[in-house]
């Protein structure tokens, strides 16, 4: 009993690294309540055809539209997985055959109705076929990009923050190599490993207990940096004053909406006091992470350590988990009505 609690509750804690690792950029949900499903509930290998099956799921398309689409996906994903075996024997040097496959996953979200997520992969391939490409980060190539462009940098600064980049590029090189080192280097692998495990290797499954919550501190620690980054980069016209990346576009697209002054100053106060409370609510997941921490290092060690404590904490953090996730849906709703009442 002890081996199979002991081998869920790890599986749930690979996931949430994976759904960070993977670099999905939905517009408003970077949290982990939206992640998507666990890698045993997959219909496909690749983790991105995953992605946009499960946002084709929550678009509501028709039945045939649906197994098309599936179709479309299996087709594309055993393309994909002979790029990645190509790809670790060395193949595709000038990255040609990683394009097309990127490009034909494009081209199927802008066929089922994902014409914005299309866009932005497209985008994402111009770039790095000019030569803008500085970062294995996706997300760090955009910021450069955007800092590169928008003339509010000199040359000694634009220096300075590549540093900075590249700085963040080297720590998320290391928690990935942390990661496969711990769990492998492809994703179902990671955790097929824990399906593997024999019921002796008791003291080990202690060991990598601790080592991942170590690394869900490391991957807060460089989700924390990155929005610093992307609040340093920000253009002039577009510094809404929100630090939380959801809530900065979120007032990005209400200026662009029918909301009159008054009505923007209200949005803007209540989008405020949210963010206190969205600090408040990532305060608490790490305060229940580093006591869960603690309590596993203690019980490797054999000392008795009360689990209630963290226990209470991770209780804590669902339940402001989902007041997190109403207001950031009552925020979407309210712009997103205004915006189509402009049309």
């Amino acid at each position: 009993m002890f081996r199979l609690v002991s081998v869920v509750a790890s599986i749930f804690i690979v996931v949430g690294f994976l759904s960070w690792v993977g670099q999905c950029n939905p517009k408003y949900t970077e949290d982990a309540q939206f992640a998507p499903k666990q890698p045993s509930e997959w219909e496909f290998r690749q983790r991105r055809a995953n992605q946009v099956w499960e946002k084709a799921q929550r678009m509501g398309l028709s039945p045939q539209k649906l197994d098309n689409l599936k179709k479309d996906l299996r087709a594309h994903d055993e393309k994909a997985m002979k790029w990645k075996k190509m790809k670790r024997d060395g193949g595709d040097p000038d990255g040609e055959q990683e394009a097309a496959v990127r490009r034909e996953l494009a081209e199927i979200m802008r066929r089922y109705g994902m014409a914005k997520e299309a866009a932005f992969e497209e985008k994402n391939l111009k770039m790095e076929g000019t030569g803008a490409k500085k970062f294995e980060d996706m997300r760090l190539n955009r910021l450069w990009h955007q800092a590169s462009l928008n003339g509010q940098f000199s040359t000694a600064e634009l220096e300075d923050l590549r540093q900075e980049l590249q700085h963040h590029q080297d720590k998320v090189d290391e928690f990935r190599q942390l990661m496969d080192d711990l769990h492998g280097s492809d994703d179902i692998n990671r955790v097929d490993k824990f399906k593997r495990m024999d019921v002796d290797e008791a003291e080990e499954a202690k060991d990598r207990k601790v080592r991942e919550l170590e690394l869900k501190i490391k991957h807060k620690e460089l989700n924390s940096d990155y929005k610093r980054l992307e609040v340093k980069t920000r253009r002039e016209h577009e510094q809404s004053g929100f630090h939380e990346p959801r809530l900065h576009q979120m007032w990005m697209d209400a200026l662009k909406s029918n909301f009159t002054e008054d009505e923007l100053q209200s949005l803007k106060e209540e989008m405020k006091h949210f963010e206190k409370k969205l600090a408040k609510h990532e305060s608490i997941k790490e305060e229940a992470i580093k006591a869960e921490l603690q309590y596993h290092k203690a019980k490797k060690s054999g000392e008795h350590h009360d689990p209630s404590y963290f226990e209470s904490l991770k209780e804590r953090a669902r339940e402001t988990a989902n007041t997190v996730k109403k207001h950031l849906t009552d925020f979407t709703d309210r712009i997103a009505a205004r915006r189509h009442t402009e049309l």
